[in-house]
């Protein structure tokens, strides 16, 4: 792929697999380094193991500033049987283990993130010069054979992942790039990944954007990794995680069985058997959504009357219900869960479609069932968005009557959300039967979690929608990619 930093040909991660056995005996390199100098330094100043400066003058140096930000707005920590986002992150800070590639990410994903907010832009430009830098230190790494299985190796690629998600810098290419590297690293780590707590961490944070990783490009899973080889705590949590793995799979052989099948036997039998695989995915995720504990479930948090049409794409709310949940991460988990099941509903409809060539698909039974339930999810997600763009009922006016939440009267927005309900919001925007309204206010909250919550990455979800829906009167499931 092209280095969109330096303009040059990218040699890419280099494999840890395959390191020259000359270079066991390499010099190990120190676990602490002093990184990133910073025009704010002060004689006597001290520099923490993050890559972030510290001043004795009475203004905050800029980068403390943006780890601050970064820590507040991006990472969750566990609490309360709810998971967290990132939660390796401090204590990684704190060990001996944190080396230059992680300090230097870290620099780099912060100071980013403190620059995707309006009217602090001029950030980007030293964001990225700590980007380049911190990909040569991971280069460094991984020529050594004991560093390149170190925690902090790992971290700093899961940030530089995290990294394009919030820039889109680099693209999706860039994003794929990383997202690869740190699969290769969970593969080359082994079990031993799994002996100590942050590395058990790691693992499930990698695991879990692989998942978002195979969803995105519907590539063939990389069966090397034992991805099942810990399990999460939570039975509710393992369930819709085994899911996502069959619907990624599932993805992927659509995308493989579909577009070269054969009007045989053989290739009948091949899309029946996707049918049917399809079918039964899609009504075991209404079975987990059905079997969900209380605490899971949605609330009520409002009723929305009617929003004229030319304020409807800024509006914060969609008209209808307002949802809420206990918390951020069960609500990403179970708003992903909904997106997902709307998603299974394109390899169903083209394995129809693909059966009955001389009948419009669109008449089936199997088209009107999916019509039903997708209208169904569409909504719920649409409900759901609110709670993580930070909606409040002041915002609304008139104020509607409210119902009682199940935690807080609203959630505070911050980066991480924006990021987790981005992907769902795209899903409904995309859908065959998701209604012209309803798209454009769903890209009004894309557009809102680029410009005001500062995730790039939501800008370019936009403009796919623009392109290609917005731009067609008509949007069949069999005819288009989602993840193409």
């Amino acid at each position: 792929m092209r280095c969109y930093k330096l303009k040059k040909q990218c040699p890419g991660y280099r494999d840890p697999l395959n390191v020259n056995e000359n270079k066991l005996g390499r010099k190990k390199r120190s676990s602490v380094v002093s990184t990133a100098s910073s025009s704010n330094d002060a004689p006597g100043s001290s520099r923490p193991r993050s890559g972030i400066t510290t001043s004795k003058h009475l203004s905050v140096p800029i980068d403390e500033q943006a780890l601050c930000y970064f820590l507040s707005n991006f990472v969750i920590t566990p609490h309360d049987n709810a998971t967290g986002h990132l939660s390796f992150m401090v204590p990684l800070m704190r060990s001996e283990q944190c080396s230059a590639a992680f300090s230097l990410s870290l620099s780099a994903v912060s100071i980013a993130a403190l620059g995707r907010r309006p009217n602090s832009r001029g950030l980007l430009a030293k964001a990225n010069s700590f980007y380049v830098k911190a990909l040569g230190e991971i280069n460094l790494a991984l020529r050594d054979p004991e560093l390149a299985t170190h925690d902090s190796t790992l971290a700093a690629v899961v940030l530089l992942v995290f990294f394009e998600t919030l820039t889109s810098a680099g693209g999706m290419k860039a994003w794929s790039s990383h997202m690869e590297g740190a699969i290769a690293l969970v593969k080359f780590r082994g079990r031993e990944q799994h002996m100590s707590q942050m590395g058990r961490d790691l693992f499930a944070t990698v695991r879990k954007q692989a998942m978002a990783y195979y969803a995105a490009s519907s590539p063939s899973i990389d069966y090397g990794v034992d991805w099942h080889a810990q399990p999460l705590d939570s039975e509710v949590e393992q369930a819709i995680y085994e899911l996502d793995f069959r619907a990624a799979e599932l993805r992927h052989e659509t995308k493989a069985v579909i577009p070269f099948a054969t009007r045989s036997d053989e290739g009948v039998e091949k899309v029946l058997r996707l049918l049917k695989r399809a079918q039964a995915l899609q009504q075991a995720y209404a079975d987990w959504i059905d079997s969900l504990p209380p605490s899971w479930r949605a609330g009520t948090a409002a009723w929305i009357e009617e929003v004229p049409q030319e304020k409807l794409q800024h509006a914060s709310a969609y008209p209808g219900l307002v949802r809420s949940y206990r918390d951020i991460t069960t609500a990403a988990d179970y708003v992903s869960g909904l997106a997902t099941r709307l998603q299974i509903f394109i390899p169903i409809l083209r394995c129809v479609a693909w059966l009955n060539p001389l009948l419009d698909y669109k008449i089936t039974p199997e088209y009107l069932v999916a019509a039903r339930l997708s209208r169904q999810i569409i909504a719920d997600i649409i409900a759901s968005v609110p709670y993580f763009c930070g909606w409040s009922k002041e915002a609304e006016s008139p104020s509607p009557e409210i119902t009682k939440f199940h935690s807080a009267d609203a959630v505070t927005a911050k980066g991480v959300t924006g990021m987790f309900i981005m992907a769902p919001i795209f899903t409904a925007a995309t859908s065959d039967f998701v209604s012209s309204p309803q798209q454009t206010w769903l890209l009004g909250r894309l557009e809102y979690i680029e410009n005001s919550m500062g995730i790039s990455h939501a800008g370019l979800l936009a403009s796919v929608l623009i392109t290609q829906v917005f731009t067609q009167s008509v949007f069949p499931s069999i005819n288009f990619d989602l993840h193409g």
